[in-house]
């Protein structure tokens, strides 16, 4: 293998000699068609491309994706009701127009409840419905409801946990028609019709509305699924566009977006123009620093032109192969910059260190193939296996991680090795030139002499030579230091907590982050969902009422809701019919001598009664009871008190009504309700059989596929699913229901425990495989001595983060296996130098670390310059990326300069 090798360097170099533009024209060529494919490649920042493949969940998922597709992007409306309700009117219209939406749920479909209204009801609920509507006049119904709520509520905390998501929408109508009345009754120019409020309470508010009645809600499917990023972030791009155009005439209501496709844009935006913005002032950083370090212009230059042909040919096999980059290896440029400058400092440093002891052109670029490129070799198939163990795991991001920072680590090490002879070739003419070496025969050869010890060829560094040969003398000074500081970071951990909030990791301060957070508590419910997949309409009725009983469980929607058994239409019609009946032979009610007295006391009794359930709804954790019962009755929980805002509706009806009201104007309201109240129980008592086909786009669009067979049924949680505690307990109850069961929030789950699992595999396989290649290479344990800074190294890194309160999340994860893989050079380069010096066993260690100590103070730093730029991204999740690897890399530099002399010292003999 090693003849191998040597004959495959003679020949290279040979070539570069001999054969300069034919090397370069084949460059340029590989390289301007790798450019090309390159130019293709697609930024795919969606997280569905991370998910593990062959997993039940996703699977299901990606079904669901296919065959209903997903209400992925949300508009929020926020402000005075009357206000969010005109503005969404307003956008309604467009919004439907625009063909890359696929169903917008704006409106509920309130005239099919009006047709049909009765036959929706559970057969458990009807005789109490129709008991409530008895008397239809405006304080008989008051009076009807009171009765139910005494009945049913006020003692019985069970019935509220029972009833509560229908419940909860019956209150939000509630107290949308009391605020009707309440400005009618007090003749407010911006009241509605009365019918508002019939409507109100029979049918339900037409919008989806927070339990303040403050934030709107427009749900919206586009045309697109998720994962085709193009077309979904062109569809947010038209809904912004269309808001934008009505912002201006709404200023009291702020608009915005939020949603799986709005946060998939602003990671985008994070992420993209930062990545080109990033590696540029990274190269920019590791230019100057080049420059500094090696006292040339043009040194910095050949070591970073070919480090970029070597990322162009990797961004063109990864178009071939991926055909884009996904979250993780939309950083490969950054890391690749990182990794493959070592490439070139430790040939450069190796090439002037030849020239300036006098070799001559040819024998320093054999000699720098041989002895430190060697070791270049080495270092870059330990550090190419360490990412290709990657691969093992399940997760598709890290996969295709592992796959493209390790084929971009082969060929960024072909691309220097190809390209960096032909520039270093330059260079030596170009200093035989100037006159900067003096050229004389030696044995018939050209031997250059330089014109002055130091000169700009230096590349010593005695200071790191001398904190080395003090280890060497001294070494149970730095292994005690290292024992303490690694056993604190062994400790550290165990102590590490993993970050399973997804939001954590998105840029501070989205406001389509802020709005996932809020939409739980101000909506009673989570906008996601979960989802599975009933074969009939008699399954989807199973599962409805399973999944309602399971306490994380906020809402269910299911076809079975707008299709009913034809069981319980037979049960129905003789008391609906009966009920149209009495409507057609009965008036209207009106309004009767005495009736305000009847309605304050009815309204005062409501207030009891409220107050009550409120009670036994706080007790009970029905926070979505209470927040709409305390916004009708005023009361305000503050931290000192308990007090009545006296201005909500209920308070203010008893005001109004104690003060006296307008008998006239009062009578034609009442006249109005009891006309509207006729209308709409008539229509609702049809007993008409309902169909497939007789149920509106709004309806079907969510829960009937587009192809195939089946039903979709959408199970919304209680609460936000963005820690692990809720997560995993919504994930455990709605699988007992149906293991088939899936939705965003488990699959987030499933990444990070994938991922988890993953990033704790490659690592040991990681370890593995760099210790056989180590013990191959060394042809012997003697090798294996490189890992212990490089373990060392690791430990110290998880020490740093728990300095720095960080989490494990499933982005930083990834470092660990990346360190294994560029830690380890600075081991294997110390390695290779030690055993090439000779001398008593101080002198070895300071001359080794002279040397080869001021290469790799340079290649960690570059590489920390590399990483260190990711940690400025917005998304926090690659932030925490960088930071990690920027200690990891500086921690594997100190462990190998501070450990591996003394362990030498122990470990070797003189």
């Amino acid at each position: 293998m090693r003849n191998i090798l040597a004959n495959w360097m003679d020949n290279l170099v040979s070539t570069t000699l001999n054969h300069p533009r034919r090397s370069i024209i084949i460059i340029l060529i590989v390289t301007v068609l790798s450019f090309l494919l390159a130019s293709m490649l697609e930024l795919r920042m969606n997280w569905t491309d991370l998910l593990p493949k062959n997993q039940k969940h996703v699977e299901t998922y990606r079904e669901v994706q296919e065959r209903f597709g997903e209400f992925s992007l949300a508009i929020v409306l926020e402000g005075e009701y009357d206000d969010i309700v005109a503005l969404a009117k307003k956008i309604g219209p467009p919004l439907h127009e625009m063909e890359s939406l696929e169903i917008v749920q704006d409106q509920l479909p309130v005239e099919f409840i009006r047709d049909h209204g009765f036959v929706l009801i559970e057969s458990d609920m009807i005789d109490r419905s129709l008991k409530i509507y008895d008397d239809r006049s405006l304080v008989g119904y008051f009076n009807g409801l009171n009765n139910d709520f005494e009945t049913e509520y006020t003692n019985s905390e069970q019935n509220l946990k029972k009833d509560e998501v229908d419940l909860a929408r019956n209150l939000l109508g509630l107290s949308k028609a009391l605020e009707n009345l309440r400005r009618n009754l007090a003749i407010r120019k911006d009241a509605h019709p009365i019918e508002n409020a019939v409507d109100a309470v029979t049918i339900g508010d037409q919008w989806m509305v927070s339990l303040d009645r403050k934030m709107l809600l427009i749900l919206v499917e586009p045309v697109a699924q998720v994962t085709d990023v193009e077309a979904t972030l062109q569809m947010v791009e038209d809904v912004e566009f269309l808001l934008d155009r009505y912002r201006p005439a709404f200023p009291n209501v702020d608009a915005d977006l939020t949603g799986m496709s709005k946060i998939s844009q602003d990671e985008m935006n994070s992420v993209g123009i930062y990545t080109q913005f990033l590696t540029l002032f990274a190269f920019i950083l590791i230019y100057f620093l080049l420059a500094r370090s090696f006292r040339s212009w043009i040194i910095p230059v050949y070591a970073l032109l070919p480090l970029g042909v070597g990322i162009v040919w990797t961004m063109a096999f990864l178009q071939l192969v991926f055909g884009g980059l996904n979250l993780f290896t939309a950083m490969i440029m950054i890391v690749l910059l990182g990794i493959g400058i070592d490439f070139s400092i430790h040939l450069i440093s190796a090439f002037r260190e030849e020239i300036r002891d006098g070799a001559s052109l040819e024998d320093a670029l054999t000699a720098m193939y041989k002895g430190s490129g060697v070791g270049v070799i080495t270092g870059a198939i330990t550090s190419a296996a360490a990412f290709f163990t990657l691969m093992i795991g399940e997760t598709r991001g890290v996969i295709e991680f592992g796959a493209a920072a390790g084929s971009g680590v082969i060929f960024t090490l072909l691309a220097i090795l190809f390209v960096l002879p032909l520039l270093l070739a330059r260079y030596y003419r170009k200093l035989e030139k100037s006159g900067k070496l003096n050229v004389q025969q030696s044995k018939g050869k050209k031997k250059s002499i330089p014109s002055s010890p130091q000169n700009i060829l230096s590349t010593e560094s005695p200071f790191l030579g001398r904190i080395a040969a003090f280890g060497w003398r001294v070494p149970i000074i730095y292994l005690l230091l290292g024992v303490l500081i690694i056993g604190f970071s062994v400790w550290a951990t165990k102590h590490i907590g993993f970050e399973y909030d997804m939001l954590e990791l998105e840029p501070e301060g989205l406001r389509s982050v802020e709005l996932q957070r809020q939409i739980p508590d101000r909506f009673g419910f989570s906008d996601h969902a979960a989802w599975t997949i009933a074969e009939s309409v008699e399954e989807s009725r199973r599962l409805k009422k399973a999944f309602e009983d399971l306490p994380s469980v906020a809402e269910v929607t299911a076809i079975s809701d707008f299709l009913p058994p034809s069981e319980r239409i037979a049960q129905y019609t003789p008391k609906l019919k009966q009920l149209r009946t009495r409507i057609l032979q009965e008036n209207p009610p009106g309004w009767k001598a005495g009736d305000d007295i009847r309605l304050h006391d009815e309204f005062m009794r409501l207030w009891d009664n409220l107050d009550l359930m409120s009670n036994l709804a706080y007790v009970a954790g029905l926070d979505r009871i209470v927040t709409v019962i305390d916004d009708i009755t005023g009361t305000v929980n503050s931290k000192d008190s308990v007090y009545v805002d006296s201005t909500a509706s209920l308070p203010s009806l008893t005001r109004i009504l104690s003060r006296g009201i307008d008998p006239k104007h009062t009578r034609l309201l009442a006249e109005a309700w009891g006309k509207r109240m006729q209308t709409n129980l008539y229509s609702m008592a049809d007993t008409s059989p309902i169909t497939q086909d007789d149920l509106p786009r709004v309806i079907t669009g969510s829960l009937v596929p587009k192809t195939g067979d089946g039903y979709l049924v959408h199970v919304r949680p209680r609460e936000s699913l963005w820690s692990k505690t809720e997560m995993e307990r919504f994930t455990a109850e709605v699988s007992a229901v149906d293991e088939q069961t899936t939705g965003t929030e488990q699959l987030f789950l499933v990444m990070m425990d994938a991922t988890l699992k993953d990033g704790k595999k490659a690592a040991l396989f990681a370890l593995l495989v760099i210790a056989i290649v180590l013990l191959i290479h060394f042809r012997g344990p003697f090798g294996l001595l490189a890992m212990v800074p490089l373990a060392s190294g690791a430990f110290l890194m998880v020490g740093l983060m728990w300095l720095l309160d960080m989490k494990y999340n499933y982005m930083n994860l990834i470092a660990v296996p990346i360190i294994l893989g560029i830690g380890i050079d600075d081991g294997i380069h110390a390695l290779h130098r030690f055993r090439r010096e000779l001398g008593t066993g101080a002198e070895r260690v300071k001359s080794a670390f002279s040397h080869v100590g001021r290469a790799i103070l340079l290649t960690s730093l570059t590489t920390m310059i590399g990483f260190g730029n990711v940690a400025f991204y917005e998304m926090r999740g690659m932030a925490s990326f960088g930071i990690v690897l920027f200690m990891g890399v500086g921690a594997c530099f100190l462990t190998t300069i501070f450990i591996l002399p003394p362990l030498l010292r122990l470990l070797v003999r003189e």
